[in-house]
């Protein structure tokens, strides 16, 4: 309705007045200048919902219209996360070496960003939708629809380590807490 590539909450709020439902599936929109336009709602078959947001910026990849695309250098990256740490690297030095190996990303290759990354099961090939999407408000997962860069027992392996670490972590806090 605003001609714009991203929505900006300021601008909408200062040009849309109202938005009116019909019975149908049509939105209007009614300007503060006196405009109206009417946009229809379009509802998402099973398969375009495999094609359709939520696209979140995955770290290796970059969404485009023909989906998920490898950012070759990313995945390089992802693909060494994995390896030290199921070699028993700490984050900050799995951090420490990849920057010192030249590793840039969008952002830092930070301690958040690994720990994301190695939380994620996206880089096995499939990604989770939450349930805005069925009917039931359960999570859909989606396989396949990206290339997968960590094989299942590497990412086993370190969901594992991820776990007994996480646990120790939690069990030390609650010991001084008491």
């Amino acid at each position: 309705m605003l001609e714009i590539s991203e929505f900006d909450e300021e601008l909408f709020s200062k040009q849309i007045e109202k938005i009116v439902t019909t019975d149908t599936d049509i939105l209007e929109f009614y300007f503060y200048d006196g405009r109206m336009k009417t946009a229809k709602i379009h509802y998402f078959s099973q398969e375009e919902k495999k094609h359709t947001d939520p696209h979140t910026k995955v770290f290796g990849y970059a969404w485009s219209s023909n989906g998920y695309q490898m950012i070759t250098n990313e995945c390089e990256a992802v693909k060494l996360m994995y390896q030290y740490y199921s070699e028993g690297a700490a984050i900050i030095e799995i951090s420490r070496r990849l920057e010192a190996q030249g590793f840039k990303a969008r952002t830092a290759i930070s301690r958040k960003l690994i720990t994301r990354v190695l939380d994620s099961d996206f880089y096995i090939g499939h990604r989770t939708i939450k349930g805005q999407f069925t009917d039931s408000g359960e999570d859909e997962f989606i396989e396949n629809d990206h290339e997968p860069l960590i094989d299942l027992e590497l990412n086993r392996k370190v969901k594992e380590r991820r776990r007994m670490e996480l646990e120790k972590f939690f069990n030390s806090r609650k010991k001084s807490a008491e």
